[in-house]
């Protein structure tokens, strides 16, 4: 693995709190304070963020490709357009972020905070989202193919034209949740709640509801 580390610009960071396109590939950064961090398309592939406070941080463009993020807190972070494919995002706190068009193939967001969530148009294929809370996430013509969501909290959740073909929605909470127009082929939605929930044909499902 080829990095693409600058030392020069991992002192910048460190005293500015500012590096936009920092090359910065494979730095540790576990518990780094960073919040409000301009990091616009800086490179932070295989980058160790664990821990690191990174709330409300500028990060659109954004190379994190393989990074480890267990824990790490990107509340209210501005994430447009970022890769984040095969990124490690154990318990993350993603609350009330922005991350329009970003890339999160086979991103592992397990137990991950995605409250109000911005993600239209997100690329989650093959993503683990298993145990995921995700109230009122906006999910619009996001790619959902082959994630895994079994058990995710998508109460209130916008998956109108979302591509969900094969996702794993077993055991999830899709109370209120709009699905119309997504596509749904061979989807698995064995013991999944579906109360209020606006099915693909505009249908609205009460079956789930106690």
């Amino acid at each position: 693995m080829e990095e693409n580390f600058d030392p020069a610009h991992l002192r910048q960071l460190r005293e500015t709190n500012a590096c936009p396109e920092g090359q910065l590939s494979g730095v540790d950064l576990r518990g780094a304070e960073l919040n409000g961090a301009d990091l616009v398309d800086a490179d932070l592939s295989y980058a160790n963020l664990s821990r690191a406070d990174l709330s409300y941080a500028d990060l659109r463009g954004v190379n994190l490709v393989g990074a480890k993020m267990e824990k790490v807190n990107l509340e209210g972070a501005q994430l447009e357009g970022a890769n984040l494919s095969g990124a490690h995002l154990w318990e993350a706190n993603l609350d009330f972020t922005t991350m329009q068009g970003a890339q999160l193939q086979g991103a592992d967001l397990e137990d991950v905070d995605l409250n109000e969530a911005d993600m239209r148009a997100v690329n989650l294929e093959r993503a683990e989202l298993q145990s995921s809370v995700m109230m009122n996430v906006n999910l619009e013509k996001a790619n959902l193919s082959y994630a895994d969501l079994r058990r995710a909290e998508l109460r209130g959740a916008n998956l109108r034209e979302a591509v969900c073909y094969r996702v794993d929605l077993r055991e999830a909470d899709l109370d209120g949740a709009d699905l119309q127009g997504a596509e749904m082929h061979f989807a698995l939605m064995l013991g999944s709640r579906l109360c209020n929930t606006v099915m693909p044909d505009g249908r609205i499902e009460y079956g789930g509801c106690h």
